[in-house]
């Protein structure tokens, strides 16, 4: 991967490149950004070509937010297959078979655009250029689906080029980079950190907090997770999020809480970096702490208020049948709590004002969640985003908190339920392998035990 001494060989080349070209340098509008991608496909030259490369990925941090779409759609309608070649290559594979046709055919039906993408890749600052571009990829898909071929192409190569054999796990403290430390502040997606003093509490030394880079990216994180070293497997976040909580001695503690996982890159987002990252960091906090013997999570649910409610056009993933058989068992304790006497509708007006009665409200929003969790799927798997990140990284469904933290974010999301999921350093790989295969979710025996209720009023529901 490239480094500060290959990018300074990657300019000098370029420097004589343009030199020894016809390559203006400068280019300005998104028309001639285009026209210099197209030289550097033809481009024979190393020297020439890196000129190109150079040119452009300088060009692209030059132009506006239009001139960055108008260059995407010339990605889109100028850098596409020949669909006519495309179908001569297929008509003579299908005809004759052999390697030499399927060759043939694969190097047509290659959209041009994913040439392009690789030799950008290799002017300096060419993979940090293209990750921005598809953040500005990503943020004009939503007005234009039509860009989604530019996606599909520019997110194929990136799941190469950041495999995670490639990243590099390094221990964040106070006595890392202000430039670090300003990323962790910015980045920090999950609980918002307060300022520098509130930074200072969560890198204390009952903290811990790790970063996964990029070589290609130096400096730049792509992951951060913060952990807490603790007593007991966490309920709240409160004691985890306070700058006021005590520093606790680390070598009492015996669990390790990953309360906060941030993606860093806006750019990367859909790129998978592979399924056992968090296992490199509990490899670490177990060679620096041997009594800690549990691993857990305090992690929210970011859809379980919209399967309840829709939005955006779409229907509750929890229809009001479902819901209805899901409350059941709490429906007396509900209408006299809400004085409603229509079930659903008293959950709602309950959640709507929770303060007073989270003992009414605690064990059927539970029921509900561990429905939404194990139960709700989503082109296959699990519906919950981060539900599918930690099972699919080997973890088990351990404990649902109903009313673990109240703010804001948290209260619109999930009317302020976190979840535990529990990592078994002996067990990460069997659940991984579990999860992927059938889309079952492991679930902690006590919590295996009544699924029942779950499954008892998925039949009902199905029967009625």
């Amino acid at each position: 991967m490239k480094t500060a001494w290959w990018n300074r060989l990657v300019d000098s080349v370029a420097d004589r490149g343009l030199r020894l070209s016809r390559v203006k340098g400068g280019a300005k509008t998104s028309r001639q950004l285009a026209d210099h991608c197209r030289e550097l496909l033809t481009s024979r030259g190393e020297a020439s070509g890196a000129a190109l490369a150079r040119e452009v990925v300088r060009g692209l941090e030059r132009l506006d937010p239009e001139g960055t779409g108008n260059f995407l759609q010339a990605l889109r309608d100028e850098f596409e297959c020949d669909a006519d070649q495309v179908r001569e290559a297929a008509e003579r594979y299908r005809q004759s078979g052999g390697r030499d046709g399927l060759d043939a055919l694969k190097r047509v039906a290659e959209p041009p655009r994913q040439e392009l993408f690789r030799r950008l890749n290799r002017a300096p600052d060419g993979t940090r250029v293209l990750v921005a571009l598809r953040e500005h990829l990503l943020e004009r898909l939503r007005e234009d689906p039509g860009l989604r071929p530019v996606d599909e192409d520019l997110r194929h190569l990136l799941s190469s080029w950041f495999n995670p054999g490639f990243l590099q796990l390094q221990r964040i403290d106070w006595d890392s980079s202000a430039r670090l430390l300003e990323k962790l502040i910015k980045y920090e997606s999950v609980h918002a950190i307060q300022g520098w003093e509130d930074l200072r509490r969560r890198l204390a030394g009952d903290r811990r907090c790790f970063g996964f880079f990029h070589p290609a990216l130096p400096g730049e994180p792509l992951i951060f997770v913060e952990v807490g070293l603790v007593q007991g497997i966490p309920e709240r976040t409160g004691p985890l999020l306070s700058p006021e909580e005590p520093v606790a001695d680390p070598a009492q503690a015996d669990t390790a809480v990953f309360f906060s996982i941030s993606n860093c890159q806006f750019g990367l987002r859909g790129i998978s970096f592979g399924n056992f990252l968090l296992k490199q960091v509990m490899e670490e906090l177990a060679a620096e702490f041997p009594q800690v013997e549990r691993f857990v999570t305090l992690s929210p649910v970011p859809g379980l208020a919209r399967a309840l409610e829709g939005g955006d056009g779409t229907e509750p993933a929890i229809d009001r049948a479902w819901l209805e058989q899901l409350l059941a068992d709490d429906r007396d304790r509900l209408h006299k709590a809400a004085g409603e006497g229509d079930t659903v509708a008293a959950f709602r007006l309950l959640l709507a004002e929770p303060h007073g009665h989270e003992a009414v409200l605690a064990a059927p929003l539970e029921r509900v969640a561990r429905a939404y969790l194990t139960r709700v799927k989503r082109r296959g798997t699990v519906a919950d985003p981060v539900a599918r990140f930690h099972l699919s990284n080997g973890a088990r469904l351990e404990q649902v908190n109903p009313f673990a933290d109240d703010s804001a974010a948290r209260l619109r999301e999930s009317y302020g339920l976190m979840v535990n999921y529990r990592y078994i350093r002996e067990d990460v790989e069997a659940n991984h392998e579990h999860f992927v295969r059938t889309g079952e979710v492991v679930l902690a025996r006590r919590l295996a035990k009544r699924q029942k209720e779950i499954e008892g009023a998925r039949r009902d529901r199905a029967s009625g």
